[in-house]
């Protein structure tokens, strides 16, 4: 079964459009607001599993890494 945007009406497997889907974190606070959300846009209660990189502002995403595999240093 291939992965899908939890939000119920997006669009991007309808129209297979391909963009990022963010797996939703184990941490418990931010899993429940990431429940709440997803349970407020879709007008019922919800389980987010995925959520395309759409339902995000861009200032939520990450773009830009500063620090690559190759700036650690080892001892």
């Amino acid at each position: 079964m291939p992965r899908r945007c939890s939000v119920d009406q997006c669009h991007i497997l309808k129209n297979k459009i391909k963009c990022t889907l963010f797996k939703a974190p184990k941490e418990v606070n931010i899993l429940t607001a990431w429940n709440e959300a997803v349970s407020k846009a879709n007008g019922k209660s919800s389980i987010a599993h995925y959520v395309c990189q759409n339902h995000f502002s861009a200032a939520d995403l990450i773009s830009v890494y500063n620090n690559y595999p190759g700036d650690l240093n080892v001892c």
